[in-house]
């Protein structure tokens, strides 16, 4: 992959993360303030994970109109790593910020069978970008 394609994919990258970042961390006010009291914690982050994967299907797919991302699964996939790279930067640091948590805390939470969840909703919002590359495009040059 050369240097405007790295660029390219690190770009469209970081951007999918801000928008599915913006709108998951909204649903997770939600979650966390109104479906976890009622539903509790592992059954309101299964109502959470769809929701933000369908955002994160339509936010890749803009990134891809918007930036020149080649079709390539390395390109893609190179686009998806830095957004889940972006996005447990981010939780890292929210989780150490507003909640006095040190790393070794955030990422033993993860034994948690809700956080397992989570994580296994960050991993596919990681590969969205793949698989969209792996789909027939409607319209749309590869590149």
């Amino acid at each position: 992959m050369n240097a405007s394609r790295l660029r390219a994919a690190t770009t469209a990258g970081a951007v999918y993360f801000a928008v599915v970042f913006s709108i998951a961390f909204l649903l997770g006010v939600i979650r966390t303030l109104v479906l976890t009291p009622r539903l509790g914690a592992m059954m309101a982050t299964a109502i959470e994970v769809p929701i933000v994967l369908v955002v994160s299907w339509f936010a890749c797919r803009a990134c891809l109109h918007r930036f020149p991302v080649c079709s390539a699964v390395p390109d893609r996939a190179w686009m998806g790593l830095a957004a889940f790279a972006l996005l447990i930067c981010a939780e890292l640091s929210l989780s150490m910020l507003m909640t006095e948590r040190s790393v070794t805390d955030f990422f033993a939470a993860f034994a948690r069978p809700e956080q397992m969840l989570g994580l296994a909703g960050q991993v596919a919002f990681a590969l969205v970008p793949v698989v969209q590359s792996l789909l027939p495009t409607r319209g749309q040059p590869s590149r």
